[in-house]
């Protein structure tokens, strides 16, 4: 028989208790939070989708304050409050959660996902957990309509959880992105803080470059993702082709790619960035019967006094990277030059 909400408890693993902490640490272990979209997780919605037919379908991370979905259908906001969620109930328990007509369920009918006009009916959530047994997130499914739901669709829906644990574990240990060839993010982190440290010691500066395939969606939307992911594997391969051996190339997720130039000041990795952006603009992309041109956007940063720490080189270089679609992609931006050059007109 499916739980509903009268029968669960909700033991206090959330809010301030040391299991909380513990479980917190494991999330950012997995460096999944605010990442882009991957079509492995995207293709596990889809089937949430497709063998349930239902409308929304979600692959959830749940963090201190709020729930994000890596990959969802139907959801137009991936960030929810936390204290909100039907997913905390799944967290709360441990356990799957099947709620067949939410209208009818004491501590839901009144919730705004219900009353509003999101008019959600039916809800069912299976944990995510680790090994060590800690609980990332949860996989649902959500209809609009009260529905039935067996054990045999829980099985199914357990299944699936099974997979997205698989992908996450995957994501977590391996040093190389399996279609690009380059470092995974995770990889490249670590890495990138280890090469830093030791320019920090030599009092060398570095640079970080961020790149982004500009209108990949668009790509894919036309051609396929199997097209997508040829076009992924070249520019990450022109990349290469023209850097030296000592840099480091990561994938950070989706068509966004990273770049560190250790000794490498701000004038270089403009000169470097531009010299891979036009590499990538130049090439003509085989996929099979015909080829494709692209263009990439490019935001540089550079360890200063003020910027010498991974995640703030990284944000720096992101901003930059914001701008250069903003002003019409296919361009490298470097802001800290940018502000630099402001601060001096004005001086």
């Amino acid at each position: 028989m499916s739980p509903s909400s009268s029968q669960l408890r909700m033991p206090r693993l959330d809010g301030a208790g040391v299991d909380e902490h513990l479980r917190l640490a494991a999330l950012q272990s997995y460096d999944i939070l605010d990442t882009p979209r991957e079509e492995a997780f995207d293709r596990i919605v889809r089937l949430i989708r497709n063998v349930f037919d239902v409308p929304i379908a979600f692959i959830s991370m749940i963090a201190a304050d709020r729930q994000w979905a890596k990959a969802c259908i139907g959801l137009p906001d991936p960030n929810l409050d936390r204290k909100v969620t039907f997913c905390r109930m799944v967290l709360a328990s441990g356990q799957p959660v099947v709620i067949e007509d939410l209208s009818q369920a004491e501590d839901w009918k009144n919730s705004p996902f219900v009353t509003g006009p999101a008019h959600m009916r039916f809800y069912a959530g299976v944990p995510l957990r680790t090994m060590d047994g800690f609980v990332l997130g949860t996989l649902c499914a959500i209809d609009k309509k009260p529905r039935s739901f067996t054990e045999a669709n829980l099985d199914v829906l357990t299944d699936l959880a099974a997979i997205v644990m698989h992908e996450l574990e995957l994501r977590r240990t391996a040093e190389v992105d399996v279609l690009t060839k380059v470092l995974t993010r995770r990889a490249f982190t670590v890495q990138a803080r280890q090469v830093l440290a030791l320019m920090d010691r030599q009092d060398r500066f570095s640079s970080v470059i961020m790149l982004d395939i500009d209108r990949f969606k668009a790509v894919n939307d036309t051609h396929g993702h199997a097209t997508g992911d040829l076009v992924l594997s070249e520019v990450a391969r022109i990349c290469q082709t023209q850097l030296r051996s000592t840099d480091l190339v990561g994938r950070l997720g989706g068509e966004e790619f990273v770049v560190l130039l250790p000794g490498t000041g701000a004038k270089d990795a403009v000169r470097i960035a531009e010299k891979i952006r036009k590499a990538i603009a130049a090439a003509a992309i085989d996929v099979g019967s015909t080829s494709l041109a692209v263009t990439s956007s490019f935001g540089i940063a550079t360890v200063d006094a003020k910027t010498s720490e991974l995640n703030a080189l990284l944000g720096l270089a992101d901003a930059g990277l914001y701008m250069a679609k903003s002003r019409g992609r296919d361009r490298v931006v470097a802001l800290q030059a940018e502000m630099q050059a402001e601060r001096q007109t004005e001086g």
